[in-house]
């Protein structure tokens, strides 16, 4: 077990309150924390030790940058030896020499694990996306800024776990300790693509937990390029990809690492109230009608109580239409005489069809929702067919589709659209589950 990022903090703090304290005990009112000096010298000289030792423990496994481990090591040796040498002789120039190798070797300490930049912003273009994909270097502007976002931080300059570095082509290539991550044309042999496909609760999953994981999409793209014979120098348009891999390609750039946003900017412009008649009788029907915020006139509807509404419903609700910003219709089993009023929801941002009966022929139903923000198809019968009806949805920016079988790759390109497949996997907790003893059964 990696003891060292534990004990570490113990004389960060114990050695800092020393010092702290020696220089205000010789002020008569603070004088009464003289005694507590040996004690905290003590204490920190010890645990200072035990940092020393644990940390060149865990540095034998090789995996950090040689010039920053230098500095980080001996100049915590020296804060050991100089925290022993402050229990016995416990002058202010020694405790202040301390005081500096301290925080300087908790400053290449922070740079082995976090990089040379954490305490600074990474740049705003750092990890810029193609603007465009269809004449991007493969390796320079994909592969190598996927690998940025979700691998060098373990894989890098100032990190090498396993021996492994990730943020050169050079460096993919040699491979770590283990030997080769990839084989040139052979996806399915590569390690790297092994690790990245094993769910996330997986000990061998990389990245590892508590990092965020390559999307479906991601990982595709590394396939397709170790199946390319992993080029350095080769563009988008020389490679001459199949075209659901352009898909994967131009959905990833135009994420741009970010996620859509999950709820809607109320517009500005505040529609006429709806009649608090129609809002009655909708409620009287069984669907909840509330006001989006106090102050507008906007609706949000939902029929979660409705699991199999009547035409009369959407008949209201299109009367309603001119108020409605967002329709939740999940799980509903909806009248195939009711999917051509939807084309009426025109003023419509977020709409819910999550596992409702509604199939590619329907799909034409929303095309005309010119507002539409965000939809969720999530556990419906519809297939990537049926997504092409969302090529004049140009205000569209999430479609969730999780449970219904349609690959990334196979979705259409939609110029600032996340298409979310789902298969998120939580790790696993020692809570979840709980031994129970005889008694208790």
């Amino acid at each position: 077990m990696n003891l060292h990022p534990l004990i570490i903090h113990l004389p960060l703090g114990t050695l800092l309150l020393a010092v702290l304290f020696q220089y205000l005990s010789d002020i008569n009112r603070y004088h009464g924390l003289k005694p507590a000096l040996p004690w905290l010298f003590g204490t920190g000289a010890v645990t200072a030790v035990l940092s020393c030792a644990s940390g060149w423990w865990l540095a034998s496994g090789g995996e950090y940058d040689a010039d920053t481990l230098f500095w980080h090591r001996w100049l915590g040796i020296l804060t050991a030896l100089a925290a022993t040498g402050c229990v016995f002789f416990p002058r202010k120039s020694l405790s202040a020499l301390m005081a500096l190798a301290l925080v300087c070797a908790g400053h290449y300490g922070g740079t082995l694990t976090h990089g040379s930049n954490y305490l600074t912003p990474k740049p705003a273009t750092e990890m810029k996306r193609p603007a465009d994909p269809g004449l991007a270097d493969i390796y320079r502007d994909i592969v190598s800024v996927i690998l940025s976002e979700k691998c060098v931080s373990c894989h890098g300059s100032g990190k090498q776990k396993g021996g492994l570095r990730l943020d050169s082509h050079a460096g993919i290539l040699r491979g770590g300790d283990s030997g080769a991550v990839i084989l040139s044309g052979q996806p399915e042999q590569s390690e790297l693509i092994r690790r990245c496909k094993l769910p996330e609760g997986h000990e061998e999953h990389m990245p590892p937990k508590g990092k965020p994981a390559l999307t479906a999409a991601e990982i595709e793209i590394l396939e397709w390029w170790v199946s390319q014979g992993a080029p350095v120098n080769l563009n988008m348009q020389e490679a001459s990809p199949a075209p659901a891999i352009r898909k994967l390609v131009d959905q990833w750039s135009n994420n741009n690492g970010e996620k859509a946003p999950e709820t809607v900017i109320i517009p500005d412009e505040n529609p006429a109230a709806a009649s608090p008649a129609l809002i009655s009788r909708l409620k009287r029907a069984g669907a909840s009608v509330t006001p989006v915020s106090s102050t507008s006139n906007w609706q949000r509807v939902s029929l979660v109580n409705l699991p199999q509404p009547a035409d009369s419903v959407f008949i209201l609700l299109k009367e309603l239409s001119p108020q409605l910003l967002t329709l939740d219709l999940g799980r509903c089993s909806i009248p195939a005489s009711s999917y051509g009023l939807l084309n009426s929801f025109t003023q419509l941002r977020i709409l819910s069809l999550a596992g409702t009966n509604i199939t590619d022929a329907q799909m034409s139903a929303v095309s005309s929702m010119e507002q539409l923000r965000v939809l969720n198809l999530s556990g419906t019968g519809v297939t990537a067919a049926g997504l092409q009806t969302l090529n004049s949805l140009t205000n569209l920016r999430t479609v969730y589709l999780d449970r219904t079988g349609i690959r990334l790759a196979d979705c259409p390109v939609l110029p600032g659209t996340r298409f979310d497949s789902g298969g998120y996997m939580l790790p696993a907790l020692a809570s979840d589950t709980a031994r129970l003893t005889g008694a208790e059964k």
